[in-house]
């Protein structure tokens, strides 16, 4: 299906298409959205089926997400589920990711008139439900305060309601790359202010065999060591202290 094929089809199901001020417009999102493998094609297949959108930060209107893409603000996390960290950059660097040496964004969307910027980083999808586990939650909101501090971004902003839509015409978009970046890895890339390890393992929540304890002690040893090796030692010497 082409992705002028599948506008249409989200405008003829839209109840409002024909009152919506903005149906007429001639602005059609970039291919890249409709291109298997894309950070842009992730973009739209991790958006809500309705989204929230709108031509300013109000996020007024709801509507298919193929449509929404038209809007220069779109909802881009579904609901109850975190797929995508934005950071919202209220100042004119927008490579301060790079000045701040931390990994490259999967897309990066600048305001033309005042510089400031908006980067989106793929992560794989966290449930922030009220039935969702606390520790993933945890984790990822330090690693977003942490990110947030280095780039000196806005650490209220979490992503929502809207972000600037990647592809519309008022913004500068740049995708950097399609890769989905385990939390793990960016947790790397700073230091965590709340660390899910920091109480060591519950063996009690384990199984009593001895690899599983075994596996557990270690892998909480290899968290509070890695950074220090990253920085000071290399692979082998992270390895030959986990096998001591």
């Amino acid at each position: 299906m082409s992705h002028d094929t599948a506008i249409s089809l989200a405008l003829a199901t839209s109840s409002t298409a024909k009152t919506d001020p903005l149906a007429i417009s001639t602005h059609l999102p970039p291919a890249g959205f409709f291109e298997d493998g894309t950070a842009l094609n992730r973009l739209l297949l991790e958006a809500p089926y309705m989204a929230r959108c709108s031509d300013d930060k109000t996020a007024t209107r709801v509507r298919p997400r193929e449509y929404a893409l038209r809007y220069p603000y779109m909802q881009v996390n579904r609901p109850g589920m975190v797929s995508w960290l934005v950071f919202d950059l209220d100042h004119a660097n927008a490579l301060a990711w790079d000045d701040a040496g931390l990994p490259a964004p999967n897309l990066m969307v600048r305001n033309r008139k005042s510089g400031h910027s908006q980067l989106f980083y793929a992560v794989p999808s966290v449930c922030t439900t009220e039935n969702a586990r606390a520790k993933p939650i945890q984790y990822m909101k330090a690693i977003y305060a942490a990110f947030a501090a280095r780039l000196d971004a806005d650490v209220d902003y979490h992503g929502g309601p809207v972000a600037k839509t990647p592809g519309h015409p008022w913004w500068e978009t740049t995708e950097f790359h399609s890769h989905v970046y385990e939390l793990g890895e960016l947790a790397s890339a700073v230091e965590l202010t709340v660390k899910p390890w920091a109480t060591g393992p519950k063996l009690d929540q384990v199984s009593h065999s001895r690899h599983c304890i075994l596996f557990e002690q270690l892998r909480y040893f290899a968290y509070s060591i890695v950074n220090r090796e990253r920085e000071l030692g290399s692979f082998e010497s992270f390895m030959r202290s986990l096998d001591a």
